[in-house]
């Protein structure tokens, strides 16, 4: 049996879902979030950031354009020198947040950004 894009082939008997495929689309019948994502990074604070309630505020922001769709929670923890962020959200919120902190908004509060764990669950 061979993976073809997200369907089975099998050899004579046609195209076949997976597991995956049929779990995913019982739970989006349902109306509930197929994939749940797991992050969590370490990053230093950049010097440029004087205060450090506008990184807060922009964080802030970030999550409020994400806010029906997402499900997101977690802990974002600011330490003089460092910061610790706890994140379980969509994979769409989760790629945006990456985008924002490497080339975005976040950009300027952030710097050595390390991912300590990242996983994904079918709830």
């Amino acid at each position: 049996t061979s993976v073809k894009g997200r369907e089975m082939e099998n050899p004579g008997k046609g195209k076949r879902r997976s597991l995956l495929d049929v779990i995913q689309e019982i739970l989006e019948k349902k109306g509930r979030s197929t994939i749940l994502c797991r992050l969590y990074f370490a990053a230093s604070l950049s010097d440029r950031l004087t205060n450090k309630r506008d990184m807060i505020t922009h964080y802030e922001h970030f999550f409020e354009k994400y806010k029906g769709e997402s499900g997101a929670s977690g802990l974002l923890l600011i330490y003089p020198q460092t910061c610790c962020h706890l994140l379980e959200s969509s994979p769409k919120v989760m790629l945006s947040l990456l985008k924002d902190m490497v080339d975005g908004d976040a950009a300027p509060f952030v710097k050595d950004v390390k991912v300590v764990y990242c996983t994904e669950d079918i709830p």
